[in-house]
């Protein structure tokens, strides 16, 4: 039988040979689910969506250690200096790279339903619910503070606005609109 693991592979921006950095153990009877990276100079963070946790893999040597676990559908990693945010079925954490106790950022951003992105100072929530009849943007202070609601809409039928993913710069705030035949991407100043 084979034995049930993810492993992190590093190739060449060139080309060339595959390199495990890293193989452990995933939770079994479950398929594979990773549902976020985030690399930095020195490690990988990993979401690893059926383990219910978060981990931090050293490029270095492969050493695995798990930050965070227990947290619902974890995913979407993006590193903020010295920690990362990551998002859960409970909101938006805030974690040390080095590990310790998750801090909640916001209630809202909940996966998988929510999707996230952040700049320097602003974490970007683009608020809709399964099957709900409206839907927002908000902004959300990194360094705490209040919530803004940057712009709302409504929603037509169960299938969604079809709101699904945001970006954010210094100026603008942007997010993509799929339909079943186009896709559009609106900027909206800050």
């Amino acid at each position: 039988k084979t034995k049930k693991t993810y492993e992190l592979v590093r190739v060449s921006q060139k080309g060339g040979e595959v390199e495990v950095v890293a193989t452990w153990d995933r939770k079994a009877g479950k398929k594979c689910r990773i549902s976020g990276v985030a690399v930095s100079e020195k490690n990988a963070f990993v979401a690893d969506w059926h383990g219910r946790r978060l981990i931090r893999v050293a490029l270095a040597d492969g050493q695995i250690k798990v930050l965070a676990k227990g947290y619902p559908f974890p995913q979407n990693i993006i590193l903020d200096g010295d920690s990362f945010l990551f998002q859960s079925s409970r909101g938006v954490f805030r974690i040390a790279q080095a590990g310790g106790k998750a801090k909640k950022i916001s209630s809202n951003g909940i996966s998988p339903f929510h999707t996230v992105a952040a700049n320097d100072t602003d974490l970007y929530i683009i608020a809709e619910d399964a099957y709900a009849s409206s839907g927002a943007i908000e902004r959300v202070p990194l360094a705490g503070g209040e919530t803004k609601k940057l712009t709302a809409w409504r929603v037509r039928g169960d299938l969604g606005s079809g709101i699904n993913q945001i970006g954010a710069d210094d100026q603008c705030v942007y997010y993509t609109k799929t339909q079943s035949d186009y896709t559009s991407i609106t900027a909206r100043l800050k």
